[in-house]
């Protein structure tokens, strides 16, 4: 009976997830070719073109925190313990994630800023 919870929890999540990637991500990102797509709902050219930079650039670096955390388990380096992250180590990649996500934003939208908007302020 516990396998039925577990798939109907996957299942139900995967649903969810799948729902809200394709009305809030650009097509072109969650695996739908450019030229099966007339137009992007929501989003131009530089519009999906920041959100695929900024998602790459955050997995880089989570993949990144999550490897250096290995090695210094691994290597029995670790720097301090807390009960929270000691239960739920995803919650510390989670936060990282967002942070990342953010800092990222940040970074690539002045990227993409013109010079211009950049120099008024």
């Amino acid at each position: 009976m516990h396998y039925i919870y577990y798939f109907l929890a996957i299942f139900l999540f995967t649903i969810l997830w799948g729902f809200l990637m394709a009305k809030f991500m650009p097509l072109s990102l969650i695996g739908i070719p450019a030229t099966k797509v007339s137009k992007d709902r929501n989003y131009d050219e530089r519009q999906t073109t920041m959100i695929t930079e900024v998602i790459a650039r955050t997995f880089i670096l989570t993949s990144f925190a999550m490897l250096l955390n290995l090695i210094l388990r691994v290597l029995h380096l670790e720097i301090a313990h807390s009960p929270i992250f000691d239960k739920y180590p995803e919650l510390m990649y989670i936060i990282l994630a967002v942070f990342f996500i953010i800092f990222n934003y940040w970074l690539v939208n002045r990227k993409y800023t013109s010079k211009g908007k950049l120099h008024e302020e």
